[in-house]
């Protein structure tokens, strides 16, 4: 009988060098990467609602690169305005937003409203990021980095103190004034 029960729940798989590796498998088990993974994970709105829903202009958006995240200030027209890892202000594609060597993926975070799931932005910050195309700032991963950019065109002043994306989107909910949901843009075609 338990020859039986074992034959369902040992399962035979092979790792990268061919090896054979026995491994216990149970029915629901959680797959490691999502147990392990700090990403947002995709809901049933994701997958529906944001399958192609474009962030609103002025919005706050970010992407995950290794264990850290980068910001962006969404301009419209698949634009977004960002301080690049070299101190430099400037406007590129989502594509270019994501393209980094410790990028985990190519996923695009946007705010949304937390009960009509509508896409979330601030013309006024859009205006702010605008104004700053062009400038460099002394670049400094810790103390002078792309979330204080980010929350500089939210909050109006450049040289603040939020340098962590929390403290970012802190500023972004306090200026719309609004719960915030913040769900994966599909900008992949």
């Amino acid at each position: 009988m338990w020859k039986d029960i074992l034959k369902h729940v040992v399962k035979t798989t092979l790792d990268p060098t061919n090896s054979p590796i026995v491994r216990t498998t149970f029915p629901n088990e959680p797959r490691i990467n999502d147990l392990l993974s700090h990403r947002p994970k995709e809901t049933l709105a994701d997958r529906i609602i944001h399958k192609n829903t474009e962030p609103a202009r002025g919005a706050l958006i970010y992407c995950q690169l290794a264990n850290v995240e980068h910001s962006g200030i969404y301009l419209g027209e698949n634009r977004i305005a960002h301080l690049n890892g070299l101190g430099k202000i400037e406007i590129v594609s989502p594509k270019r937003f994501t393209d980094h060597i410790t990028t985990i993926d190519t996923d695009i975070f946007i705010p949304v409203n937390l009960k009509t799931r509508e896409p979330l932005g601030d013309i006024l910050t859009a205006i702010n990021a605008e104004s700053q195309i062009g400038y460099a700032r002394t670049y400094n991963i810790l103390f002078d980095n792309c979330h204080q950019f980010s929350a500089g065109c939210i909050i109006g002043e450049f040289n603040n103190p939020n340098n962590f994306l929390t403290w970012a989107k802190g500023e972004f909910e306090k200026k719309i004034n609004e719960r915030t949901d913040w769900v994966r843009w599909k900008w992949r075609k």
